[in-house]
């Protein structure tokens, strides 16, 4: 077997660590998605990632921007990344909670009030 190739994964191991991972993906989002929402140094990067995982058309980020989280955020963030960047995630990010698209309606009114801004 190729060197390169020898550490990725199967489809079968990555659906079962998909699996595993559910929990920790969703506590990763509650993080994000608290600070987000709150009034802090962090929170115009978190809302910005996760509208871009919402829509990346729309509301395009700058990767650059995970540089300003501290380590945990920046963690939660590649947590979520690692189960919504993928084909065919399980449930689209503002579907994990029942009132995801509230809390999605909350952070675009937010991004488009600092756009005004601008």
């Amino acid at each position: 077997m190729n060197p390169l190739l020898a550490g990725l994964m199967t489809e079968e191991e990555y659906a079962n660590r998909i699996y595993v991972d559910r929990d920790d993906h969703k506590k990763a989002l509650i993080k994000v998605i608290k600070m987000a929402l709150d009034d802090y140094g962090g929170s115009r990067v978190c809302r910005d990632f996760l509208l871009s995982l919402y829509n990346g058309h729309a509301y395009p980020f700058d990767m650059n921007g995970l540089r300003n989280l501290d380590s945990g955020l920046y963690v939660a963030c590649i947590t979520i990344m690692n189960v919504d960047c993928r084909p065919n995630p399980a449930l689209e990010i503002h579907e994990w909670f029942d009132n995801g698209n509230e809390i999605f309606d909350k952070l675009k009114a937010s991004r488009d009030l600092a756009d005004k801004g601008r």
